[in-house]
């Protein structure tokens, strides 16, 4: 990006690192919560891990947190509110399999159960089990699913290829422009959509996200927030979220880093203008300091000033 592009103030990166390998986030038990003073989240954990990978700091903790999340695997504890998540586990197997790469370590038994369970539940169409409660984004086996297509890239070629086959064969590799909304949602859920094309781009490359990328520079806010939801007769609505404004950064960097200079920098501002104490608040009308929203602003503003890497995505 190009000096000069905007008087936004700039993502402290080092505020965030340093947030993200502290006590507030990983406790002695290697649990990783959902937000400061939040619930033990599995999901984060794996996103977690899949950062600390990379992540030299990390490498005290990072053990810790590879245990505990075969341990949630082993018990079936990965989700939230007693009802396991595909999406959650995925997350979960990347975060393991990225750490064991990492280290030269071959696959835990923990991690073979997990991926087994996955391969079932994607044969199943099982977004999450017990299959209870009232509809919801996360319950649907739906297009956010499409980016297990990350996941896959790091399973053995037969369990990569299966993958891949169950996720085409039932959502599709690519999403529509404009999003439309699911069946029991009257607006789209950017968050969710994002996700979706996180795995196309996955699937395709980047090119084949283009025109997302375009039309998510029209939904962006002046701010250079991403609204929570939009629909085709209102545009957006509800608070700008940060993990989606970040998601929209990272798609932007991947695709087109110097037409979406602009998108790019207003929202790196907006993301730096929920930053406190290091952490990225969940949206501009929450005061949770919220993990998963801090690890997705670290990448945006990697990707953003040294490029996209979907072997990296978070």
């Amino acid at each position: 990006m190009a000096d000069g592009e905007t008087h936004a103030p700039a993502l402290d990166r080092a505020a965030m690192r340093a947030w993200l390998l502290g006590d507030d986030v990983v406790d002695a038990h290697g649990r990783v919560f959902a937000w400061q003073h939040g619930h033990a989240y599995p999901e984060a954990g794996g996103l977690w891990l899949s950062w600390a990978a990379d992540e030299p700091a990390a490498a005290a903790r990072a053990p810790a947190v590879a245990a505990w999340l075969d341990h949630c695997i082993d018990t079936d504890a990965v989700g939230r509110d007693a009802v396991r998540y595909l999406f959650d586990l995925a997350v979960v197997l990347l975060g393991r399999m990225r750490f064991a790469h990492s280290r030269g370590a071959s696959w835990s038994p923990s991690m073979q159960r997990g991926c087994a369970q996955l391969l079932d539940a994607l044969a199943r169409g099982v977004a999450c089990w017990p299959e209870a409660g009232a509809p919801r984004w996360s319950r649907a086996f739906a297009s956010h699913l499409r980016k297990l297509a990350l996941l896959s890239r790091w399973l053995p070629a037969p369990h990569g290829a299966r993958v891949r086959e169950l996720l085409l064969g039932r959502i599709g590799a690519t999403e529509a422009v404009p999003p439309r909304p699911s069946a029991h949602a009257d607006a789209t859920y950017l968050h969710a959509f994002l996700y979706a094309l996180e795995g196309q781009w996955a699937l395709l490359g980047p090119g084949s996200c283009a025109a997302a990328a375009t039309w998510l520079t029209a939904a962006q806010r002046e701010d250079g927030g991403v609204c929570a939801w939009w629909s085709v007769e209102g545009g957006g609505r509800g608070p700008a979220r940060a993990d989606a404004t970040a998601q929209a950064i990272r798609l932007w960097a991947a695709v087109d880093r110097e037409a979406h200079a602009p998108a790019i920098a207003r929202g790196l501002g907006f993301l730096a203008r929920q930053l406190e104490g290091g952490a990225v608040r969940y949206d501009d009308t929450s005061a949770h300091r919220n993990v998963w929203c801090t690890l997705f602003a670290v990448q945006a503003q990697d990707f953003a000033h040294a490029g996209a890497r979907v072997e990296a995505l978070l």
